[in-house]
């Protein structure tokens, strides 16, 4: 058959090739093995900042504490069915202080509690009309654990304020995102991505100009000369540097035709 017959070329041109075939081979067991690091090898726990300005304090079953304080045991103790916690939870001093962490990307959400916290409580386990309690969730938009962060921790604190109340319902939770992240379209979202693409899509070209250096002899002829390793590897490198930088201004540029509203300069993408 014709069809055997190209595949018995197609696959004797490949194996004069091998390392064309295992660069192909190993690319998503090495990019999973990338992420299993990325994890830690589990599951990744996100970092939430909170703002405690309660005052007061309320009673859930025999104790009688700050509502607060039992709100964020809560959250410490959600985690993973490995045991793993998927909150780290951590208490600062000021929502501006939490804010630049959020913007530097050290926190995925801030969780703020008001004042009036456990006294809401106590209104709606009094059956007080039209009470609820109030919580502010502030983030970024643009950081993508912050989703994950926030339905985390309003599961919690929703879990906390059922048990608390002995109601369904009484949680009232107030979003307020950092910047202008609230206003950016699902396409601004993917660009940050597909930014980091153009300039990854190059590893794998690096990888298959240097394997053909090697098939080709050429590694084997400058063996014999005065050229170093790091001028081999750093003139390769260069080139694709070069092309990678163009890649990255392209796909800006048409980005930004097409809508896309950059919260930070290009030269810091550039590097």
């Amino acid at each position: 058959m014709k069809l055997l017959s190209v595949f018995r070329v197609s696959l004797w041109e490949q194996l004069r090739s091998p390392w064309d075939l295992v660069l192909v081979l190993v690319l998503i067991p090495g990019m999973l093995l990338m992420y299993w690091f990325m994890a830690s090898g589990g599951s990744t726990s996100y970092a939430v900042l909170v703002v405690n300005h309660d005052i007061g304090a309320c009673t859930v079953g025999d104790t009688t504490r700050p509502c607060a304080g039992q709100a964020i045991e809560r959250m410490k103790q959600l985690s993973y069915e490995s045991g793993n916690p998927m909150l780290r939870v951590s208490t600062v001093g000021s929502r501006a202080e939490a804010e630049q962490k959020l913007r530097d990307r050290d926190a995925a959400a801030l969780v703020i509690f008001p004042t009036n916290f456990s006294e809401s409580i106590r209104a709606v386990q009094q059956n007080v009309p039209e009470a609820n309690v109030p919580i502010t969730l502030v983030g970024d938009l643009n950081n993508s654990y912050y989703s994950v962060a926030a339905i985390a921790s309003s599961t919690a604190l929703d879990g906390y304020i059922r048990e608390a109340t002995g109601q369904s319902g009484p949680f009232h939770l107030i979003e307020d995102f950092l910047g202008g992240s609230s206003t950016r379209t699902e396409f601004e979202m993917y660009v940050p991505g597909l930014l980091i693409a153009a300039g990854s899509l190059m590893l794998y070209s690096i990888a298959i100009a240097i394997t053909r250096q090697i098939e080709s002899g050429t590694v084997r002829r400058l063996q014999i000369t005065r050229m170093t390793s790091l001028d081999f590897l750093g003139g390769i490198s260069l080139l694709y540097t070069l092309i990678a930088v163009i890649s990255l201004l392209l796909a800006f540029v048409t980005a930004q035709a097409l809508g896309f509203r950059s919260q930070g300069p290009l030269w810091v993408a550039l590097v």
